[in-house]
């Protein structure tokens, strides 16, 4: 039993960090400055977790005082928007303050959200990653919730 966990592990961790891969925000996620902005917290789930939520992997972060970093995490979410087949934006002031993109393909639906909750270039931004099979409409609804 030792051995099967063992083995589970070292072949699902490796999968788990590429899901991003391809996205010019997998960034966001897998590099350092951005993980120890004061205020920075992760959450990584996959698995059962999510089946009631027809998700297979969701990843978020959230960071305050990215003031510093807005401009290049903004830049991330317009080149990815290149690639969306299905584009939500919400600006104030010339500002991006929301964005839903989703990512589809025939086996698995992809989505990145941005919500920048801060005033000015201060507060509070958070990323989400999620794939599986809900539809985009299924993950507005989840956020709409919120």
């Amino acid at each position: 039993m030792k051995k099967i966990f063992i083995i589970l592990i070292i072949v699902i961790i490796p999968v788990l960090s590429q899901a991003q891969t391809g996205l010019e925000a997998n960034t966001f996620f897998t590099k350092t400055p951005y993980r120890n902005l004061p205020g920075a917290t992760e959450t990584e789930i996959a698995g059962k977790a999510l089946k009631d939520y027809n998700l297979s992997y969701y990843h978020g972060m959230s960071v305050d005082s990215a003031e510093d970093y807005l401009d290049r995490i903004q830049k991330m979410i317009e080149k990815d928007s290149r690639n969306a087949t299905d584009i939500e934006k919400k600006y104030h002031n010339g500002r991006l303050k929301y964005c839903l993109l989703s990512f589809s393909n025939p086996s698995i639906n992809r989505y990145l959200v941005y919500i920048d909750s801060g005033k000015n270039k201060s507060g509070r931004i958070t990323m989400v990653y999620m794939e599986g099979k809900a539809t985009r409409d299924d993950i507005a609804k989840m956020l709409r919730k919120k």
